[in-house]
């Protein structure tokens, strides 16, 4: 579709409508909610500092309960590993 056909073949904006807008942008603008925007709050030093300590208290205490929950389960682990070699050592000479 070349650009003569598109101009005859979509109408124009009529002239009320064009007023129309042009006077709401004008009412929008005068006035003054719609110009009042919110700015992001920054961030503190006293409040990244509290931040950083939760998260380093939080972390440290996920870890310690891991380790002890972890540290019970190790002992066996390593006495039913080395049962293990020994029976295999036991079989391979059989």
């Amino acid at each position: 579709m070349r650009l003569e056909d598109m101009k005859n073949d979509i109408p124009e904006t009529p002239d009320f409508i064009h007023n129309m807008i042009q006077n709401e942008v004008a009412k929008q603008l005068a006035d003054n909610k719609v110009a009042n925007l919110r700015r992001r709050k920054r961030w503190t030093a006293p409040k990244v500092a509290a931040v950083a300590a939760a998260c380093a208290l939080a972390v440290s205490t996920i870890l310690s309960n891991t380790i002890r929950l972890n540290s019970s389960k190790i002992p066996s682990f390593f006495n039913t590993m080395s049962q293990q070699k020994y029976l295999l050592l036991f079989d391979s000479q059989a």
